[in-house]
């Protein structure tokens, strides 16, 4: 997600730019037994990216923190959907449950339809913590400057505080 453009100015300096990925936002999807199915949908839509994209606005990773399967709600995804142009609309029986263990991890472009699923479970609950990144040049979803103090952050790796937006 890392963009680079060189450009030369007026005196022939060539100057080097690149626009680091960041994290936009960061939370956890606790479903619980009866929870909503949630819409399909694109995660890139507030930056009003057209499709098929030229390239990506968003990425998502979710780790699921308990069994997700799709009595509990798992997260519906609709494979190839990236692809698509902002005319076609995903069908409900085009959407895959996206099955996971206690540990592993769902990974997607925001240009992809996915949403989580209806959990009929009467007593299952379902934990997905999610982290979204967007390329530097865009604006983050949640302000990291408000969420995370720059005197907490100069006390994290470098790169941490990149990945913030410091």
């Amino acid at each position: 997600m890392a963009k680079t453009t060189t450009v030369t100015n007026g005196n022939n300096e060539v100057k080097t730019i690149t626009s680091r990925p960041q994290l936009t936002n960061s939370m956890a999807f606790y479903l619980g037994p009866g929870s909503k199915a949630q819409g399909l949908h694109r995660d890139d839509q507030c930056h009003h990216t057209r499709h098929p994209a030229k390239y990506e606005t968003d990425i998502g990773i979710m780790f699921a923190g308990t069994r997700s399967h799709r009595a509990n709600g798992a997260t519906n995804v609709v494979p190839g959907s990236n692809h698509w142009d902002d005319h076609r609309k995903p069908r409900a029986d085009e959407a895959v449950p996206a099955e996971l263990e206690k540990g592993d991890a769902l990974i997607w472009l925001g240009s992809t339809y996915h949403g989580a699923g209806f959990n009929s479970t009467e007593n299952e609950y379902r934990l997905l913590l999610a982290a979204f990144m967007t390329p530097g040049w865009c604006r983050q979803d949640e302000n990291q400057y408000l969420a995370y103090p720059k005197e907490v952050v100069d006390g994290y790796p470098a790169n941490v505080g990149q990945l913030l937006g410091y």
